[in-house]
């Protein structure tokens, strides 16, 4: 007995069309890492090498303090050989808090020596009070945390969207971050928002087009570097008295 009922439309499938478009959309989201990376890579060369003596210059600045010394003037006399205008020294003083280990004591010995006055330590403790303190980050700490976080990230995330996506997630969003602002927590806020924000778009936006989840994230996180790319980027100066 030979069976003449139809097979539902739905049950039949384009096994090479579903190849073509599952390549296509590998080639796509494979492309879009790869910009990436390129992106890395040339704002990495650019830094290193373009403006590594302007850098370079920066870091020295943090350490050494330029003052200019105007010539000595000379003597102005009236036409009786009185001294209208003479040279006479003057001295300034400066303190890093940070690296005195008794303030209190420090400005008790200093006036000592140099004539302070109770209203120049007024005026001084005012200032420092106005001040930010120049405290570093611990960079061990914040190095082995981060490094933590990004081994636990990677490998709990790699099995359920791949390798790629992880990586486009890692750098996409920081490389976009640090457009925008220079703190490191604020960094790092930032960083997780555009992630979340990346990943959730992207997830819409796949399900609205026949576009791939990984390609839409990553396309979402392109766009998003070159968005960053084109603000005015924000920068601060430190200075310790």
């Amino acid at each position: 007995m030979i069976d003449t009922r139809v097979a539902p439309e739905n049950s039949i499938r384009d096994r090479i069309h579903e190849a073509r478009l599952f390549n296509r959309r590998v080639v796509g989201a494979v492309a879009a890492v790869l910009s990436l990376m390129a992106l890395v890579i040339v704002r990495l060369a650019y830094l290193q090498i373009v403006y590594h003596e302007h850098y370079a210059t920066l870091s020295q600045n943090n350490r050494i303090t330029l003052a200019a010394l105007p010539p000595d003037r000379g003597l102005i006399y009236d036409r009786n050989g009185v001294v209208l205008a003479q040279n006479l020294p003057a001295y300034s003083l400066e303190i890093v808090p940070e690296q005195v280990p008794d303030l209190d004591a420090t400005l008790v010995a200093l006036q000592e020596i140099v004539a302070l006055t109770d209203a120049d330590i007024k005026r001084f403790r005012k200032a420092l009070a106005q001040k930010r303190s120049a405290k570093g980050v611990p960079l061990r700490f914040v190095s082995t945390a981060f490094l933590a976080i990004v081994a636990l990230a990677v490998s709990a995330c790699a099995q359920i969207v791949g390798v790629l996506l992880v990586f486009t997630l890692m750098v996409g969003p920081p490389a976009a971050a640090q457009r925008v602002t220079t703190g490191l927590w604020s960094g790092l806020a930032l960083s997780a928002a555009l992630a979340l924000g990346e990943a959730w778009l992207g997830i819409v936006l796949a399900y609205y087009t026949d576009w791939p989840v990984s390609f839409c994230i990553a396309l979402l996180s392109a766009l998003g570097y070159f968005v960053c790319l084109g603000l005015p980027r924000r920068t601060h100066a430190a200075h310790a008295h």
